[in-house]
């Protein structure tokens, strides 16, 4: 009974350590107005695509990165990423948290 308990000691542990750090994951990733955020298209998509999502949302091109699919814009307006889903984005991350990983 011993090694039961302990295991599953461990397992609650494990899965509450996962949870955590998604959860400050999740936190971190959060557009916050005023800064950059990333917008990302379908992966494969042409350049268009991205730019005309952007576009639609009312949004600001400020840069591009390796991917054709991803840009830099702005969080200028409080419904931003709001209208940008509405406009087709598929994820909208905080540029600073991407830019590394992306070459941005």
């Amino acid at each position: 009974m011993g090694r039961s308990h302990e295991a599953k000691a461990m397992l609650t542990a494990i899965i509450f350590g996962v949870v955590v750090i998604f959860a400050a994951s999740a936190l971190a990733s959060v557009p916050r107005e005023g800064k950059s955020i990333a917008v990302f298209s379908w992966p494969g998509a042409k350049q268009s695509s991205v730019i005309e999502i952007i576009v639609e949302a009312d949004g600001v091109i400020k840069n591009f990165g390796q991917f054709s699919w991803v840009a830099i814009s702005n969080y200028d307006k409080k419904n931003r990423v709001q209208r940008l889903y509405k406009a087709g984005a598929l994820l909208v991350l905080d540029a600073a948290l991407v830019s590394t990983c992306l070459n941005l």
